[in-house]
């Protein structure tokens, strides 16, 4: 302990004190610490930092540069580093437009197919548009300089060719294989495909603006004048314009998901959508090469596409409610619903038990009303007799839905969010009831263990509330007398931001 001085006394020790004994008391303060207290590894490993989103985030846009010197240090061949470049910032962008759109994970599976898809036939695609078609003979006039006909090469010419050959994967996935259905999940895949034509496209400039240089620079011998030329083309091309392109297709992706909650609607839908991008990607391009003045403009035409996006990003979902809630009956179903056809049979396993589906509410409910819609504060508070009561109770409602689960396959995906939902709420439950019980009995490291444990759960829990709302979503969209059979309270539909469907 510190002696209290008082200020004669500090006047009086005021001066520096000699080297031995002022590096003895040193040495003597740097032995006492309390190093595991200092350095809480343990702590730090329980709670599985590698789980978290941002963290993951962090160590890969940190780390991932670094791994690209390692990879290419000696490599002669340019095409690697530049593939690696265009990869990472093509990751990394791909990593915050998931945050932003928050599709379902599903969505990953499709991620390799929709990216070869573009890189490969879409770029091929390109070229045939390019060299055969009309659209092609107008991309031309965007050679010209800065004029009407510049302008018109590129909205009547490069960019329809450009975001349709983005879209092009996406509306196959929509249209022919049915294998997305959510708008956040096809605006999110449309993203992919943005972000892999822009990653191509700039390998393929980053040669170009690297045989400019060496023309223009080391062969006239001004090689300081125009490296930061170069240096600021070469950054914008491979970071920002990749981002750009990932955002106008998930512009146009938003509206091919709202395409398919009305049949009568779909075609003039997607006109929209790619009209919007088509407009943007065709103005940025106009102005980005007029001058510093005209930079200024593609910079604002770059801003209003990223206000657009996160705009149809925070509505997208009230979107879809209201163009099934203004269609008639015969159009709300969605293109991608199932329609009975003659060869199908009218009963049998499109029937679905009433309690199954009831059941599913219940559930629901139960854990919304007990843990979502209670702050962890809360929960803490109540007594420890009543959450275990309540949890022996949802642990029989869920076995309950298990059992009476019906083996229809327009309700796997809701069933498999509703277990998710359930089971990673008990999860967190559990961890914050043991460290309500760890602390009534004074074992305040136990506690905190659990509560640390607690909250790794809670974005795991959010993330399954999400999925749940988007599946209850698309059974609203596709079956609105099934919907309306699950008997969803007032108080459960406000807490998931639903509404009901009136048939």
């Amino acid at each position: 302990m510190y002696e209290h001085r008082t200020g004669q006394q500090a006047a009086s020790h005021s001066g520096p004190t000699s080297p031995a004994g002022g590096g003895a008391d040193w040495l003597q303060d740097l032995a006492s610490l309390n190093y595991r207290m200092l350095f809480p590894l343990g702590q730090w490993w329980a709670a599985h930092p590698w789980d978290q989103p941002l963290v993951r985030a962090i160590l890969f846009a940190a780390l991932g540069p670094m791994l690209i010197s390692v990879l290419v240090g000696g490599h002669r061949d340019p095409w690697l580093p530049v593939a690696l470049i265009c990869f990472y910032f093509a990751m990394l962008w791909a990593g915050v437009l998931w945050l932003l759109i928050q599709p379902q994970p599903r969505v990953v599976v499709f991620a390799p197919l929709i990216a070869v898809f573009t890189v490969t036939a879409g770029l091929i695609l390109l070229i045939v548009l390019h060299l055969m078609t009309p659209v092609g003979w107008i991309a031309r006039l965007a050679d010209a300089q800065f004029s009407l006909a510049h302008l018109l090469g590129h909205i009547l010419g490069v960019a329809p060719i450009e975001e349709s050959v983005k879209l092009s994967p996406i509306l196959f996935l929509v249209l022919r294989m049915r294998a997305l259905s959510s708008s956040r999940d096809i605006a999110y895949g449309a993203a992919l495909s943005g972000l892999a034509f822009g990653a191509a496209e700039a390998i393929d400039y980053s040669f170009l603006y690297g045989r400019t240089y060496v023309r223009f620079s080391v062969l006239q011998g001004n090689t300081v004048s125009e490296y930061g030329l170069f240096l600021a083309n070469e950054i914008m091309r491979l970071a920002s314009l990749v981002f750009a392109h990932g955002v106008w297709s998930a512009i146009a992706g938003y509206f091919v998901g709202l395409a398919t909650v009305r049949r009568s609607r779909t075609v003039a839908l997607i006109a929209v959508g790619l009209g919007i991008s088509i407009c943007l990607h065709g103005l940025y391009n106009t102005f980005v090469a007029a001058g510093a003045l005209g930079s200024l403009v593609a910079i604002g035409i770059m801003a209003i596409g990223i206000f657009l996006l996160v705009g149809y990003t925070h509505s997208i979902d009230d979107l879809a409610t209201t163009l099934v809630a203004e269609a008639p009956k015969a159009d709300r179903s969605p293109m991608l619903a199932y329609e009975p056809t003659e060869q199908t049979p009218h009963s049998g396993s499109l029937l679905v038990p009433p309690e199954a589906l009831t059941a599913y509410g219940r559930v629901v409910e139960a854990v919304l009303d007990h843990l979502v819609a209670l702050p962890p504060s809360h929960i803490a508070a109540r007594s420890t007799v009543v959450l275990r009561d309540w949890r022996r109770e949802l642990e029989m409602r869920l076995d309950r839905l298990q059992r009476a689960a019906p083996p229809v396959p327009m309700l796997d995906a809701l069933h498999a969010a509703v277990v998710a939902f359930a089971t990673r709420s008990l999860s967190a439950f559990g961890c914050y009831l043991a460290s309500l019980e760890a602390r009534n009995q004074g074992d305040i490291a136990e506690a905190q263990r659990w509560s640390v444990a607690a909250e790794e759960w809670r974005p795991r829990v959010a993330q399954a509330h999400e999925d749940l709302r988007a599946r209850l979503h698309d059974l609203a969209w596709r079956w609105p007398e099934q919907y309306a059979a699950l008997r969803l309270s007032p108080t459960l539909l406000r807490a998931l931001q639903l509404e009901p469907v009136s048939n």
